[in-house]
């Protein structure tokens, strides 16, 4: 009996030994979480304010601009945001933006009511998005966005994104939408009551996002054969977008996963041009490609770095009958 008190009483110290050291750890985990937290400034923000949730016109209604800090499910391994997420941003900033000028129509689309009398819509052909930097976990980020006509058939938009605390530039976009007969799946004039409705509710004069007269133009033929092949997407439920098919955002990624680690690792991907030209539905399986392509190399300072700009081609197939639906150029700069 008293050898087994004793062998107890060991290993109840043994016991408290080691609880003792795993409260040490744990709170040694702690405090060293508490400290990397401390290295994040997290500015606050009033979050009754609209521009922090729904978004706030200009004076004159023609502008819009809404307000995001940056959240820790929407940044990488390096704690910075991804192009997924800023142009997330930018197609919810975009959705208010005409939710705050008509509301939501019969079918649940925020479009002018003539438009929806004719069964019209809007769809994007073209996107150029331009980043100077790249926002960090904790960010506050202000979005501003307007649009304007384009010709008969067409309209612009882009937009600009600033950091609020600093002030500085993150960068900006331009896109360019064209009217679309929903029935007939072809272009259409834009309606005289919608190209009032825009010259109310655009800016007076013409503001581009990225330089005067700066849009984005039609890429080239993704020709030549590829030197990636990246791997077959499926389109899954959650990339569906109210409309039916694969949200634009989704093209993005998709596209990029056809270049090798490497790329993404030594560089950073300062532009994007993005041409739709058909839709994936969801179960439809997507092929990525992307080859080298020419591009232009910004002049840098003569200090033995190295500058070198890579540019890439890719291209979005529908695999079941070769059909192309996205072109994509990326400019890539190294970190």
């Amino acid at each position: 009996m008293a050898v087994t008190c004793a062998t107890s009483r060991a290993r109840a110290g043994v016991w408290r030994e080691a609880s003792a050291r795993r409260r040490e750890r744990k709170v040694g985990r702690v405090h060293c979480v508490a400290k990397q937290v401390e290295r994040v400034d997290f500015v606050p923000y009033d979050a009754s304010d609209a521009s922090w949730t729904s978004g706030s016109f200009d004076e004159e209604r023609r502008t819009f601009a809404q307000r995001f800090r940056l959240r820790s499910y929407e940044v990488d391994g390096e704690r910075m945001a991804s192009i997924i997420t800023l142009a997330n941003m930018l197609q919810e900033v975009a959705t208010n933006h005409v939710l705050g000028l008509w509301g939501k129509g019969k079918d649940g689309f925020p479009v002018p009511p003539e438009m929806v009398e004719r069964n019209l819509g809007w769809v994007m052909a073209r996107m150029k998005f331009q980043l100077d930097r790249y926002p960090t976990w904790g960010d506050l980020i202000e979005v501003r966005t307007w649009f304007c006509a384009a010709g008969k058939l067409a309209a612009r938009r882009d937009w600009d994104l600033v950091d609020i605390v600093t002030g500085e530039r993150i960068g900006g976009c331009t896109s360019m939408w064209v009217c679309l007969d929903m029935a007939k799946r072809r272009m259409s004039r834009i309606p005289p009551g919608v190209r009032q409705e825009f010259e109310k509710s655009s800016p007076v004069d013409e503001v581009f996002a990225l330089g005067q007269g700066v849009i984005p133009l039609k890429l080239p033929d993704f020709d030549d054969e590829p030197e990636f092949i990246g791997p077959t997407v499926v389109a899954r439920r959650t990339d569906i977008d109210m409309n039916g098919h694969v949200n634009n955002v989704a093209y993005i990624g998709w596209a990029l996963e056809a270049l090798p680690l490497s790329e993404s690792e030594q560089f950073n991907l300062k532009e994007v041009e993005i041409e739709f030209k058909n839709e994936a539905l969801q179960g439809e399986r997507v092929v990525t490609m992307a080859s080298p392509s020419p591009c232009a190399v910004p002049a840098h300072p003569n200090d033995g770095k190295d500058y070198t700009s890579h540019c890439y081609l890719h291209s979005l197939s529908r695999e079941a009958d070769g059909e192309e639906l996205v072109l994509l150029r990326s400019h890539w700069c190294p970190k």
